[in-house]
């Protein structure tokens, strides 16, 4: 029965918002709700009232109809430049990559953003429009277990989690369906992993790297490129890539260093905690 009534639960209730009602999921304890500018939780609470809406933050809303995922008690969210999490208090979530993401970011197509959660690898997943594309081409991955923030480029619209499938299957633009977790090919890609850079305090000193001893699976499955440079906007240089065998001899001089490793061989590689050899030199460079 959709008609009120003193002896139904049918009718309606207003949300005390000044944006546009977005999207909602459920989560245990009440059904979050998300606007354009804030989010609210809905509990039941029962007759005659049946439902309540509380909101729970202002400023926080969505950026997409498809930007929000539940991880049973926890949601995340991507929102207008920011990302947030809610599991009973809402808080924003510290970014290590934001400027990556929302510097190189297409707002006109901001609509196409979508998020995924992978509960086997503890990841959420928002797939977004790079400022030169009009279709997702970037992936911002966040591990709530560890803690950690990675970048990917790759063009998926939406996902959907193992579930009854074996494996991820992810949808691109073109209409095709991809089987992911499985095999080792790549459509002639070459698969990486770059770290943020490192310093030595506050890089002011300079980093003499003599050696590399690297912590890989098999040796040989993959090879390593340091990119460095002295100041935050000079070009950087690279050495490598180096065929990796223990130690590996690498000599530069740099305030700041990040590694590169690049998988060479078609096979499930590992990369672990490698060991650089530094010394330290003065604040002059």
């Amino acid at each position: 029965d959709w008609t009120p009534g003193a002896t139904d639960q049918a009718g309606s209730l207003n949300i005390e918002s000044f944006g546009k009602l977005m999207c909602g999921k459920r989560l245990r304890g009440g059904t979050l709700l998300w606007t354009d500018q804030d989010a609210h939780l809905a509990t039941y609470l029962g007759l005659p009232f049946v439902y309540g809406i509380e909101r729970i933050g202002e400023n926080c809303g969505v950026i997409s109809r498809g930007a929000a995922v539940v991880a049973d008690t926890r949601a995340m969210w991507m929102g207008n430049r920011r990302f947030y999490a809610f599991d009973g208090v809402l808080r924003e979530l510290s970014c290590e990559v934001h400027d990556g993401v929302f510097g190189d970011f297409n707002y006109s197509q901001q609509s196409k953003v979508t998020a995924h959660h992978e509960p086997q690898f503890s990841e959420c997943w928002w797939f977004y429009p790079c400022a030169a594309s009009t279709e997702n081409d970037r992936a911002v991955v966040y591990n709530y277990a560890e803690n950690t923030w990675a970048m990917h480029e790759i063009a998926r619209l939406s996902a959907t989690p193992r579930g009854v499938f074996n494996n991820p299957i992810m949808a691109d633009s073109s209409g095709y369906l991809w089987d992911h977790e499985v095999g080792y090919l790549y459509s002639g890609d070459t698969p990486y992993a770059e770290s943020a850079p490192y310093e030595i305090g506050e890089g002011d000193q300079i980093m003499k790297v003599k050696r590399l001893i690297a912590d890989e699976k098999t040796g040989g499955d993959v090879s390593v490129t340091f990119k460095v440079s002295d100041w935050p906007n000079m070009s950087e240089l690279s050495y490598g890539p180096y065929t990796l065998s223990n130690p590996v001899s690498v000599r530069f001089a740099a305030r700041k260093a990040r590694l590169r490793i690049d998988g060479v061989a078609a096979t499930g590689w590992r990369w672990g905690a490698p060991r650089v050899e530094v010394l330290t030199g003065g604040r002059r460079g």
